[in-house]
This record gives C-alpha cells, structure tokens and sequence, in this order.
C-alpha cells in the first residue's frame, strides 16, 4: 500500500503436503486482490477483505499445487488511520496487548475457527461433514467426509484451500472485525496455533 496512513499484516500457517506453497500463494493473492480493489478498500475494508480471501482461494484452482488436501490458516489486519479491520481463517490469531491501570492485559482480537465451535459445527454438519471431538486437552476437534472418522481430518473449520472438504462447510470466507486503535493499545501480536498452543 503507497498511502502512509494505511498498512496490512498477515500470519499464515499451511498444513497438508504442499501447505507451504499455499501458504506462500495465498498471502500474494491477498494482496494482489487488494490493490486490484483498492477503491473497495478504502471505502468497504471489510467487504475488500472477504473478497480477497475468497478469490484467493478460487485462484488456487488455476496453480500447481495440491489444494485438495493442503491448505492454510491466515490471520490479516489491515490499518487505516487509527482504525484497524481483522479477517481470519482458521487457527492463526492476533492478540492486542492493552494497558488497564498498571496491568498489561492480553486481549484475542479473533477467535480460532474450531470445528466444534458451536456455529462452525452446525454448518459442517448441516453440509454433510462429521465433527470428533479432541481426543485429549491441548488437541482439537477434526473434521471428517466420513462418519467413521477416517478421511481427511482437517482441525479447523475455515480455511484458504483445503478442497477436499469444501463440500462438507470448510469454508474460505474470513470473519471480519473492526475497531478503534487507542492509547492504551502497547502493541498486537499476530501468531499461529503454534505459538497460542
């Protein structure tokens, strides 16, 4: 972006045989997406976004790579000004450090898209796809094209590729949140489920 008072970051995590390459694709598309609509950036931010990540995930389709069983997470904030607007798929996460009192408090931004998030999983299931619970703490819920839990096994409910189980509610379309920057905001940090976990 060549405007000053404007700025996006991103985090993303692939997963799959190839998730590096559409990690790689995807955080270019987005951007290429962006400028492409730069006027709906200015003057729609969140709608700029969701469109972005959707037709990055329909580019995939014209590239080399294994988008049916690899895909990728992406955390994105885009800033404009003293507002900022967050859009994510998956298990990336950005967190703000916000100043109360003496107290540095670690506020999420976003929450993961977990299958067995009540709304993720209603739609999976609705759509034909099977949701297991995580086998232990600290593991995830998994969803599967199956009901005997053998194929695909994917543990988030949203993601950019991922084609296999697009049919069964995987879906690329990010959820989109706003909000002012203050001064009590010290800092944000934007991370995979790597880090969070």
């Amino acid at each position: 972006l060549s405007d000053p008072n404007r700025a996006l970051f991103m985090v993303l995590d692939g997963h799959g045989p190839q998730g590096d390459a559409v990690s790689e694709f995807a955080m270019r598309q987005i951007v290429v997406s962006l400028e492409r609509s730069d006027a709906m950036l200015v003057g729609a931010p969140d709608e700029a976004l969701k469109d972005a990540f959707i037709k990055t995930n329909a580019a995939l389709m014209a590239t080399p790579i294994q988008y049916m069983t690899s895909g990728t997470t992406c955390a994105a904030i885009y800033f404009k000004d003293a507002h900022y607007w967050i859009a994510h798929v998956g298990d990336s996460r950005v967190v703000c450090a916000v100043q109360e009192g003496d107290k540095l408090l670690a506020i999420d931004a976003c929450h993961d898209h977990k299958p067995d998030n009540p709304d993720e999983q209603e739609r999976i299931e609705a759509w034909g796809g099977f949701v297991s619970a995580a086998p232990e703490e600290g593991m995830s819920a998994r969803v599967w094209l199956n009901k005997e839990c053998t194929m695909i096994g994917l543990a988030m409910a949203r993601s950019i590729g991922d084609y296999a189980v697009k049919a069964v509610g995987v879906i690329p379309e990010p959820d989109v949140s706003e909000a002012d920057i203050t001064e009590n905001h010290k800092f944000m940090i934007l991370a995979s489920d790597g880090v969070w976990e």
